[in-house]
């Protein structure tokens, strides 16, 4: 009996301590641990994930595309160097650095005004340069010339020479081109003893230019040709009026006076800008400066640096104007320059900088980009548009 009984009372503890536990749990339930699934009953996935919902891991920052990034919501939390930020707050640092970037670089841009005037000093010392040495040149050949009129004995002109019409029967000029400044030597016949004038006719601001008389014989004259702005490269047409309003004409070759300029941004266009770096690609041109723009930015911490290059076309330029090299001085940069055609290659450059994340605060990071602006400089005649 003894035995019996306590096999009973065992039952009913037992029974017992269920029932409590049962009735515990349907009046103050308690939540399962995570990832347990009720017992006697099968969760399907989704009902247990809506019941205990996981929080999706920080996706790794190092190594992402540019697509993959860019295809992600902007509170999509990212890990850097152990740190979550959202992707958000990524951009927008990255977006600060690179506005710092080319603050500095649009800086620089501005003090272009004075490397350009010290090109066109350069550029007209070296004419000055070459026509005066073209001069020396001439100044002897015309001298040779003055020694036949004096063999010849015909310093003076015969009576009868008012009324035959001068000849011109050579022209010497340095590489046969006129130009400001140089000297010229005309060798003719019947050009009179009295000094007439001399001068070039065709597309000069009135028409007309007088060229500055230096020595006049029968058949022999030293001229210069003075300092022309507004008149493009051209075949003109030289002409000596001698006394008693008798002309001789000879067909010349005139070469403007070389200045340097900024090719304005209405004659610049993109003709294909690369897309190589992981986070920011841009290409523009400037209006305000008449700059061309390239902007390339990687992602913080991209592995390795990106390249490419980015192309850019000039349309034609008129009146003798020319592209003639891509910035200069402090803006030198390394675009290729062919004709028309402009190609500059970049290559991003890594920079140990400190990423301000909003509330989450900073941290150093290191971030690859390439910035450049730079203007398009061409050469061409002094005072003629190159449009």
């Amino acid at each position: 009996m003894k035995t019996a009984n306590h096999l009973t009372l065992s039952a009913l503890t037992i029974t017992f301590a269920t029932l409590t536990t049962t009735c515990a749990y349907a009046i103050n339930p308690q939540p399962e641990p995570p990832g347990a699934i009720t017992k006697g009953k099968l969760m399907s996935p989704v009902v247990n994930k809506g019941i205990n919902p996981q929080p999706e891991p920080p996706k790794i920052l190092k190594g992402m595309t540019a697509s993959q990034f860019q295809s992600l919501a902007p509170s999509t939390v990212l890990e850097i160097r152990g740190k979550k930020i959202p992707k958000s707050e990524i951009v927008k640092a990255l977006d600060k650095s690179r506005a710092a970037a080319a603050a500095k670089q649009r800086g620089e841009s501005r003090k272009f005004a004075a490397e350009l005037q010290k090109r066109s000093s350069d550029l007209q010392a070296r004419q000055k340069m070459t026509v005066r040495n073209g001069n020396i040149a001439i100044k002897a050949k015309f001298a040779s010339l003055h020694a036949v009129s004096v063999r010849n004995d015909a310093r003076v002109a015969p009576k009868t020479s008012i009324s035959v019409a001068p000849q011109i029967t050579e022209v010497h000029a340095q590489d046969n081109i006129f130009r400001p400044g140089s000297w010229v030597a005309i060798k003719g016949n019947f050009l009179g003893s009295t000094p007439g004038q001399v001068s070039l006719t065709g597309n000069f601001p009135g028409g007309m230019v007088p060229l500055i008389i230096m020595e006049w014989y029968n058949d022999a004259i030293m001229v210069e040709v003075p300092t022309i702005e507004g008149a493009p490269d051209q075949t003109a047409t030289l002409q000596v009026l001698a006394s008693g309003d008798r002309k001789a004409t000879s067909q010349v070759q005139f070469i403007a006076e070389r200045v340097a300029d900024i090719v304005p941004a209405s004659l610049l266009s993109i003709a294909a800008c690369s897309h190589n770096a992981s986070f920011h690609n841009a290409c523009k041109i400037e209006t305000s400066s008449n700059m061309i723009n390239g902007e390339h930015q990687n992602l913080p911490d991209a592995a390795g640096n990106t390249s490419g290059t980015d192309n850019y076309t000039i349309k034609p330029l008129k009146n003798g104007w020319k592209a003639a090299q891509m910035g200069g001085g402090m803006l030198a940069y390394n675009c290729n320059l062919s004709g028309n055609a402009i190609a500059c290659p970049w290559t991003t450059e890594p920079e140990t900088a400190t990423a301000n994340f909003g509330p989450l605060g900073s941290m150093t990071t290191t971030i690859t980009s390439n910035i450049y602006s730079l203007p398009v400089v061409a050469e061409g005649p002094r005072g003629v548009p190159m449009q």
